[in-house]
């Protein structure tokens, strides 16, 4: 039987991100893919302009939907948008504890807007979404306002992981593109280096396809290290081959 994956995210018009590139990944894995619209951001090649989160009651019937008919084999979670939906979500989360989750904790876009609401939005993620999850993977500017840290250099950002791991105990990916392009692993066995690129080209949708290529990866009985490796050459080889579409300066992956 085909396996099941489903992303509750953001909805990007523009297709480079969210719900559409999640779907997208799923699609080319062989996994057969379902998705739950938590906010509609419009955005095109030039940026991110706004969020307007969905209502709390059309993201829980979606999920309740969804849950009570297939057999689901993973979750990525992206864009949320309102404390409201972290709520509906969580609700869910506490009753799939046996499949993998992976968490893409998208609070800002690359211009600055902010993908959220409340100003309790944070300390909400930090109580009721992310212990729930297998794998959660910030980047930079992500993990800083998670732990309330600075990062200047990879040992600032290792030790950042590994404050967001000890207080969750979830696995932690570490986004280092900003950096010298390097990934680190946090895991309960290891600190583990995926290098990588250091590629200066603002890629749209890098986060979203990582995270989702880990989740296939996951479903299929890869570990979290070779599901992290497999995705991270895979993307690489993606954000090499992009494109611009727009009259922007963003580019757009293929899958």
């Amino acid at each position: 039987m085909k396996k099941i994956a489903l992303t509750i995210a953001g909805f990007d018009p523009s297709g480079g991100a969210g719900i559409l590139l999640d779907t997208r990944v799923f699609n080319s894995e062989g996994i057969f893919p379902m998705a739950v619209i938590t906010s509609i951001v419009p955005q095109n090649s030039r940026g991110v302009f706004n969020i307007f989160p969905l209502q709390k009651e059309e993201v829980r019937e979606s999920l309740k939907r969804l849950f009570e008919d297939f057999n689901i084999k993973g979750i990525k979670i992206g864009v949320i948008g309102s404390v409201e939906i972290i709520d509906i979500i969580s609700g869910f989360l506490k009753n799939y504890r046996d499949i993998p989750i992976v968490y893409d904790p998208v609070l800002y876009a690359g211009n600055g807007v902010k993908l959220y609401n409340d100003e309790s939005f944070i300390e909400n993620i930090k109580k009721k979404i992310i212990k729930k999850t297998t794998l959660i993977t910030p980047n930079l500017r992500e993990l800083e306002i998670l732990t309330e840290t600075r990062i200047n250099d990879e040992d600032s950002a290792i030790k950042s992981g590994k404050i967001l791991f000890n207080k969750h105990k979830t696995s932690v990916l570490v986004k280092g593109g900003h950096l010298k392009g390097n990934d680190f692993l946090i895991t309960e066995d290891e600190i583990f280096k995926i290098e990588g690129d250091l590629i200066k080209r603002d890629v749209h949708g890098t986060g979203c396809m990582l995270s989702s290529l880990i989740l296939t990866y996951l479903i299929k009985g890869l570990t979290i290290k070779e599901a992290a490796l497999k995705s991270k050459n895979k993307i690489t080889g993606k954000i090499y081959k992009s494109l611009i579409l727009g009259k922007g300066d963003k580019f757009y992956m293929e899958i």
